[in-house]
């Protein structure tokens, strides 16, 4: 069970499990194109389960374009200063390698 589903009491805690399933801005910018997967999980925090729905809207036409032969991770920003929107932050893996990352402002 990653840290998003975990139960704890007390009013810190909800913060503690927000910040373990975020990527800072300053996480994200660190990662480059053509770094290994291995290290870009590294770090990064466990996954919390989004929808692309949650995301892209129920009819995923904001949807961005994959890198051909590409697998992705959405992963929520813990920049929380866009009014528009949840911000999540997309790694896209080929071969091993990080070929793309993208930040998309959430339906």
């Amino acid at each position: 069970m990653n840290a998003a589903h975990r139960r704890c009491p007390g009013a810190g805690c909800s913060f503690d499990l927000f910040s373990k399933n975020t990527v800072s801005p300053e996480a994200f910018g660190s990662v480059e194109v053509g770094d290994s997967q291995v290290e870009v999980r590294d770090a990064r925090p466990d996954a919390a389960e989004f929808t692309e729905a949650d995301i892209y809207g129920a009819d995923g036409a904001r949807k961005l374009p994959i890198p051909e032969g590409a697998s992705y991770e959405h992963y929520m920003s813990s920049d929380v200063t866009n009014a528009s929107g949840s911000l999540y932050h997309r790694f896209c893996f080929r071969d091993g390698k990080l070929v793309e990352k993208e930040s998309v402002v959430g339906a």
